[in-house]
């Protein structure tokens, strides 16, 4: 495990004198960090997933109003895998195709039109689908075209509407 934290590394080492079982519950750990890093994006409908999703990874998959998106997308980014996803609009189907996802993967990224309001939908399935340990971002889409006097209302408001998630970040 040359590429884990060496901190890790000497965990790893000093969990010799613990059970097998715990040593293998370690060393599984750590093998985690040898993997790819997978990431929901999520978002309403013509939020701008696939459009981050495209200027990440240099892909060119079809954007546009309407719900372009049907299923989930993965795209592989160095060490690091984005899912793009179909957009939050009807809750029941969100929750059946995020929470799935969301229990395979290493964090979330909610993507928020600067130019729309947040919806109670997308405020329901986020809070219904992200599993309490994972790291969740925000990406605001459209800040460009937020009125210089508004942009920071936009951030406060997006704050507020995720309290109580495990909040990494507003960008």
């Amino acid at each position: 495990m040359p590429d884990a934290p060496p901190q890790a590394l000497r965990l790893l080492e000093r969990s010799r004198a613990l059970s097998a079982e715990s040593r293998r519950t370690i060393a599984d750990a750590i093998a985690a960090w040898e993997l790819p890093v997978r990431l929901v994006l999520m978002g309403r409908t013509s939020a701008g997933k696939t459009t981050l999703l495209n200027g990440l990874s240099g892909t060119s998959y079809r954007t546009g109003l309407g719900g372009i998106t049907s299923s989930p997308t993965e795209v592989a980014i160095g060490d690091t895998s984005l899912v793009d996803t179909p957009g939050i609009d009807d809750v029941a189907t969100a929750l059946s195709v995020l929470q799935p996802l969301l229990e395979q993967c290493d964090g979330a990224v909610w993507i928020v039109d600067g130019l729309q309001p947040v919806t109670a939908s997308e405020r329901e399935v986020i809070r219904a689908s992200l599993l309490p340990h994972q790291p969740f971002h925000v990406v605001v889409s459209r800040f460009d075209l937020v009125d210089a006097g508004e942009r920071d209302a936009v951030l406060d408001r997006v704050r507020v509407l995720a309290a109580g998630l495990r909040l990494v970040s507003v960008q």
